[in-house]
């Protein structure tokens, strides 16, 4: 059962698989719509959600945008709370803010991340104008109760962390992944701040940079919204969104202090962004917009929101699962984020009917094993390259 605005909704579907592989039989629990998309709140996207105990209570922040729905609009980011590990909510009426619009045009894209010493970290992106926008972080030592004061990290240019990426890995630094342009979007690229003090004193990386494409879109070359996972070898890989018909990705071997040149992953990517996080069974969860690399022109389609799993560390994906969408479908899916609870992966993402930001926010609970009853036929990744063309020839 969800809670939402205006009553209370229970759904119970299926998911889909792709041509050629018999139905499964595991069924979502949980596929609907959180928050519906009005003139009042246009937009909800770019949101993050964390485990606040063990016990099921979870902590979700979402941005909510005002009349327009643009990047630029005034934007501030809500706080919902689910204590049955993600099946029902707290109502719109009920919600709070979690951070209020603190910039010149917006507050947005919240990053959440449960330290290991309890507290949290609250990462956000405050826009200014088109040459200030970046992150700023806040912290809370009583399950998000309560917040200490925005501090902003060593940023200069136009850019911020992507929603949901905040990492701590085993050696207990804390990384935030963003990606950065310094010349007003004639170019973009990634970088890394990083923490030894669980937050408090940060660094970044030099600028993470992909080749130049033909999308013929002003913002080329793009690295941006990247992502980190830690590997069982002890080494960190990025994915990163890019305008090259495929997600890039590159590596670390000291921590996230400096990476490799990234390189083409073989996942085939509009340029849009990707979720990579490791399952509760070890294995590396892919959420992306999955379309054949012959109909990506830049940002599109976006007309799917799939996934698919690696079993070797984020070499190959395969078991690609349509979570939502279809053939040409107008509108446009995207920004998903996941957390897992059991056995169990609490997933949302934003949908619009049409080009336009008019985005929904919307939830799917489902069981890990739907995860594993996808395609095995596509194998994405270094087979992929392989198999169908040189990396220098699928750019």
């Amino acid at each position: 059962m969800i809670r939402g605005r205006g009553g209370l909704l229970w759904v119970l579907a299926a998911g889909t698989v792709l041509s050629g592989v018999a139905r499964a039989e595991t069924k979502k629990l949980i596929d609907t719509t959180l928050l519906k998309a009005t003139e009042q709140f246009y937009r909800w996207s770019e949101g993050s959600t964390i485990a606040l105990d063990d016990k099921g209570h979870l902590l979700m922040g979402v941005t909510m945008f005002g009349p327009g729905g643009h990047d630029h609009t005034p934007g501030a980011i809500y706080a919902f709370h689910s204590y049955d590990g993600g099946l029902t909510w707290t109502s719109l009426e009920q919600a709070k803010i979690l951070q209020e619009n603190v910039g010149k045009q917006n507050t947005m894209s919240p990053a959440l991340l449960r330290l290991d010493n309890g507290e949290i970290l609250c990462f956000v992106n405050v826009k200014n104008s088109m040459r200030d926008c970046g992150p700023w972080v806040k912290r809370s030592s009583d399950g998000g109760k309560t917040w200490g004061p925005l501090q902003r990290l060593p940023y200069d240019g136009y850019g911020g962390v992507g929603c949901d990426r905040a990492i701590q890995i085993s050696t207990g630094r804390v990384l935030l992944p963003c990606w950065v342009s310094l010349d007003e979007l004639k170019s973009s690229h990634a970088w890394v701040f990083y923490s030894d003090d669980r937050g408090r004193v940060w660094r970044r990386t030099d600028l993470i940079s992909v080749p130049k494409g033909s999308s013929g879109r002003a913002t080329d070359p793009a690295a941006e919204e990247p992502m980190i996972v830690e590997l069982r070898d002890g080494r960190l890989m990025m994915i990163l969104r890019t305008y090259l018909t495929y997600i890039y990705k590159c590596h670390s071997s000291d921590g996230g202090a400096t990476w490799t040149p990234p390189q083409n992953s073989g996942i085939p990517s509009p340029g849009s962004m990707a979720t990579l996080k490791r399952m509760p069974d070890g294995n590396l969860l892919l959420i992306w917009n999955w379309a054949p690399p012959e109909k990506i022109n830049g940002p599109w389609p976006r007309d799917f929101l799939s996934t698919a799993v690696s079993t070797d560390e984020g070499r190959n994906f395969t078991s690609v699962r349509h979570l939502d969408g279809q053939t040409n479908f107008e509108g446009k899916i995207t920004m998903a984020n996941v957390t897992f609870v059991g056995d169990r992966a609490v997933i949302t993402y934003s949908k619009s009917p049409n080009k336009k930001n008019h985005y929904s926010w919307q939830l799917q609970v489902i069981p890990l094993k739907w995860f594993y009853e996808g395609d095995r036929t596509l194998v994405y990744g270094e087979k992929y390259l392989v198999g169908s063309a040189t990396a220098s020839e699928k750019k």
